[in-house]
C-alpha cells in the first residue's frame, strides 16, 4: 500500500468515528430504490404521451413510405415504356437509313414489281403499293416505286418479330407513293382501291415539317386493333427530304403489362397524354377500345387532373380519398399513374395502440425484473470489494499517463488479482507492440514511396497527352491503362516508324505488381527500338521474344499484340502473339470480333515464328483492342463482363470517337463490376481512321 493510502485511511476513520456510520451497501440500496421508484413514475406519466407519438411516427412512416414506393412504381413503369417507345423509334430511324441509302445508290439495288393490294393477301404479310391519288403519273414513279421493294429485306423479319405490338410498317414519297408491309390487304384497310391519300395525315405532316423522328398523337388503328400510335422520320437524298418512313405501334401490350400487375384492393393504374385522353386502364378489361378523356370524380378532382398533365413527377392525396403517383412517359409526353387507397395505406395502423400499449407493459415488467437484479447484485458488494478496485484504478491512471514502465502489485488471489496480472501483460504487449509498429511503419512508408516513385515512372513510360500526332488528320488515337495495383503490367505504345506508317502496340505481362512492371519495360523498349525499318510486325515480335528468353530466369512471358498502318492506304499489317482478339467497325456498320491468327505469347521459347495479317481500313473504319482484364473483369456473381459485353458497349455507342468511348467502355464495366474489385490491369487503345491526307 502507498504512503498516500494510508493517510487518506486514517483519515476516513477518524472522519467515520465523528458521524453516525452508514454503509456504502445501504447507500447504493436507497439509491437503486429511489431510481425504481422515479423511473415507474416517469413511465407511467409518459405511458399515453409516448404512445399518441409512436402512432403518429407510425402514421407518417407507413404514409412516406407508401408514397416513395408507389412514385417508384411510376417511374419505373413510365421509363420502361419509355425505353420501349425508343427501341421503335430507334428501329425506324434504322430503317430510314436503308431507304436513303437506296435513294442515295439505286445502283447497288435490283428493281423489284410491287402490286396492289389483293383480297388473297388478307391474313398474309405482304408488301402492297398504293397511289396518293388518281393523278399521280405511274410512269413516272415506276422506277421508284420497283426500288423502294426492297424495302421488304428489312420490314419482314421486323414484323415477323413484333407483330403483336407493330401493325404496319409503311413508305410514302413525296411523289405520291405508298408502300405498305402488313398482313391485311384491301377488306380490313378499308381503302379505296389502290389509293390512299396520305398527304394530310398526322404522322406524314409531322416528319416532313419537324425533319426528325418522332411519335403521333392517339389513334383508334384502322385494323380495329385498338389505340395506336405511330412512329415516323423523315427519308432525306442530298439534304432534301424525298419520303416519309413509319410504323403503326399498338397500345395493347402496355395494357397488358399492366393488367399483370399485382396491386391491391381499389388500386388501379391508368396512362394518360398530354392533353388527357386515356391510353390504358386496368379497371377496363378489355382496354381502351375509343378514344376516352379523363374527367374529375372518375379520375380524383380538378387538381390532380391538372398534376397528371404536368409532365412533372409526383405523389398526391386527392379528395376522392385515393393516393395518386405519376410520372411522364418523356418521350411520348404521356403520365404513367398509379392510384391506391387511403385506407389501404392506414390500415396496419389498426392495430399500432394495442402493439404501443403491450410495447409499454413489456417494457415496465423488464425494467423492474432489471431493477430488482441489479438491487441484487448491488446488495452483495462491500467496502472490501471496493477498496482493491480503487488502488488498481489508481495504476491505472498512471499506465494511462505513459507510464508503461509501472507494474501493478497484486495483492488479491481472486479476480482483481487477476485483473491486474492482465494489465501488467499488458503493458508488455504495449511496449512490444509499440516498438514493433514503430519498425514495421518506418518500412510501410519506406515500400510506399517506392511504389509512388514506381508508379510515376511507369505513367510517364506511357502516352499520356492526347491528341499525341496534332498534325497528323488521317487518324484519331486514344489509349488508357489502369492498373490493378499501385503498377501494372499491362502497357500500349503508338509511335511514327516514319512519314507514312504509324506503329500501335499493346501487351500484357504475366503477373502483376513490380515484377510484372519491370518486365513490361524490359518488353516496351525492345519491342519500340526495333520496330524502326522493319516492314512486319510478325519479325519484330520474333526479334523481342529471343530478346526477353534470353534474360528470363523467372519464366515471364508478355502477351503482344502489333500492327503497323500505312497512312496512304489505310492498309495495316499486324501480328499477335497469344494477345486478345481485336476488334474492327467498318463504315455504317457494327463492331466485329477479329478472329487473326495467334503466336505463342513472348518470352516463352526462342526462335518461334509468328504469322503477320493484314486488315483494310476504310475512311471511317474504327479499331479497337484492349488487354485481358476487359472482358475477365467480374461482378458480384463473379460472372465475366466478356467479349460479348465489350461487342455490346462499342455497338451501342459506335459512332464515338475514342476519346469518348473508351472512358465509356470503362464506365460499363465499372457499373458491371459493380461492388466486386478490379483483379487484373485494364488497358484499351482505339483508332478512328479518317483516311489518307490527300483525300481531307
Amino acid at each position: 500500500m502507498h504512503v498516500s493510502d494510508e493517510r487518506m485511511d486514517l483519515t476516513y476513520k477518524e472522519n467515520s468515528k465523528n458521524k453516525k456510520r452508514r454503509s456504502i451497501r445501504k447507500q447504493i440500496v436507497a439509491l437503486v430504490m429511489g431510481s425504481v421508484f422515479f423511473a415507474l413514475a416517469v413511465t407511467t406519466m409518459s405511458a399515453l404521451f409516448f404512445m399518441q407519438k409512436i402512432r403518429n411516427v407510425s402514421e407518417r412512416a407507413l404514409t412516406g413510405q407508401m408514397e416513395e414506393q408507389l412514385l417508384q412504381l411510376a417511374v419505373s413503369s413510365a421509363d420502361l415504356t419509355d425505353e420501349e417507345i425508343k427501341h421503335y423509334l430507334s428501329s425506324v430511324k434504322l430503317f430510314s437509313r436503308y431507304a436513303e441509302e437506296i435513294y442515295s445508290h439505286p445502283e447497288y439495288f435490283l428493281e423489284r414489281p410491287v402490286y396492289a393490294p389483293m383480297k388473297r393477301n388478307d391474313g398474309h404479310f405482304a408488301l402492297q403499293r398504293y397511289y396518293a391519288s388518281e393523278q399521280i403519273d405511274k410512269e413516272a414513279v415506276r422506277d421508284e416505286t420497283r426500288l423502294l421493294a426492297n424495302m421488304e429485306s428489312i420490314f419482314a423479319p421486323f414484323m415477323y418479330n413484333e407483330q403483336d405490338m407493330v401493325s404496319d410498317i409503311y413508305i410514302a414519297t413525296k411523289k405520291g407513293v405508298f408502300i405498305s408491309y402488313n398482313s391485311a390487304s384491301l377488306g380490313n384497310r378499308m381503302l379505296d382501291d389502290e389509293y390512299f391519300n396520305y398527304f394530310e395525315r398526322e404522322w406524314y405532316k409531322r416528319a416532313i415539317e419537324s425533319g426528325d423522328t418522332g411519335v403521333t398523337s392517339v389513334y383508334m388503328d384502322s385494323f380495329k386493333k385498338g389505340a395506336t400510335i405511330s412512329c415516323s422520320t423523315p427519308v432525306m437524298k442530298d439534304g432534301e427530304t424525298v419520303a416519309v418512313l413509319s410504323m403503326d405501334i399498338l397500345t395493347k401490350n402496355l395494357q397488358e403489362e399492366m393488367q399483370a400487375m399485382k396491386m391491391p384492393q381499389g388500386a388501379y393504374v391508368f396512362v394518360i397524354t398530354d392533353d388527357g385522353q386515356l391510353i390504358a386502364d386496368t379497371r377496363l378489361e378489355g382496354g381502351v377500345t375509343e378514344q376516352m378523356h379523363i374527367s374529375a370524380g372518375e379520375y380524383g378532382d380538378e387538381t390532380i387532373i391538372e398534376r397528371l398533365l404536368s409532365g412533372k413527377e409526383g405523389v398526391t392525396l386527392a379528395s376522392d380519398g385515393n393516393y395518386y403517383a405519376y410520372s411522364p412517359i418523356v418521350t411520348t409526353r404521356w403520365a404513367f399513374c398509379v392510384s391506391i387507397p387511403q385506407t389501404y395505406v392506414l390500415a396496419p395502423l389498426s392495430g399500432v395502440d394495442t402493439n404501443v400499449r403491450i410495447a409499454i407493459l413489456d417494457f415496465v415488467i423488464f425494467s423492474l425484473m432489471f431493477c430488482g437484479v441489479l438491487l441484487y447484485l448491488t446488495s452483495h458488494y462491500s467496502e472490501e470489494l471496493l477498496r482493491p478496485i480503487r488502488e488498481l484504478k489508481e495504476d491505472v491512471d498512471i499506465i494511462s499517463s505513459g507510464n508503461l514502465n509501472w507494474k501493478v502489485e497484486i495483492r488479491n488471489n481472486d479476480e482483481i488479482g487477476d485483473l491486474g496480472e492482465a494489465f501488467n501483460r499488458m503493458t508488455d504487449d504495449l511496449r512490444t507492440y509499440i516498438a514493433d509498429l514503430t519498425r514495421v511503419t518506418g518500412e510501410r512508408e519506406r515500400i510506399r514511396a517506392e511504389l509512388d516513385v514506381a508508379a510515376r515512372i511507369q505513367r510517364d513510360m506511357l502516352i499520356s497527352t492526347f491528341p499525341a500526332f496534332p498534325d497528323r488528320k488521317e487518324f484519331d488515337l486514344y489509349a488508357t491503362m489502369r492498373p490493378a495495383k499501385e503498377v501494372g503490367g499491362d502497357f500500349y505504345d503508338f509511335y511514327m516508324i516514319d512519314d507514312h506508317h504509324l506503329a500501335l502496340a499493346i501487351a500484357d505481362v504475366s503477373g502483376k505488381g513490380i515484377p510484372a512492371a519491370l518486365f513490361m519495360m524490359m518488353s516496351m523498349l525492345p519491342l519500340r527500338g526495333h520496330a524502326k525499318g522493319k516492314s512486319s510486325p510478325a519479325e519484330v515480335i520474333g526479334i523481342v521474344n529471343n530478346i526477353l528468353c534470353k534474360r528470363n530466369d523467372e519464366s515471364m512471358f508478355v502477351t503482344v499484340w502489333l500492327g503497323f498502318l500505312d497512312l496512304r492506304t489505310g492498309k495495316m499489317v499486324c501480328a499477335n502473339a497469344g494477345h486478345e482478339y481485336p476488334m474492327l467497325r467498318h463504315p455504317g456498320g457494327e463492331y466485329e470480333l477479329i478472329k487473326d491468327p495467334h503466336g505463342l505469347a513472348a518470352g516463352v521459347m526462342e526462335d518461334v515464328r509468328y504469322r503477320d495479317y493484314e486488315l483494310q481500313l476504310e475512311p471511317g473504319s474504327d479499331l479497337f483492342v484492349y488487354s485481358d482484364g476487359l472482358p475477365e473483369g467480374i461482378n458480384e456473381e463473379n460472372v465475366q463482363f466478356g467479349t460479348d459485353g465489350i461487342l455490346r458497349t462499342l455497338n451501342g455507342a459506335k459512332d464515338l470517337r475514342p476519346e469518348v468511348l473508351l472512358p465509356l467502355m470503362q464506365e460499363a464495366e465499372d457499373t458491371f463490376a459493380g461492388t466486386a474489385p478490379q483483379f487484373d490491369d485494364i488497358t484499351m487503345m482505339g483508332l478512328h481512321w479518317n483516311g489518307p491526307a490527300q483525300e481531307l
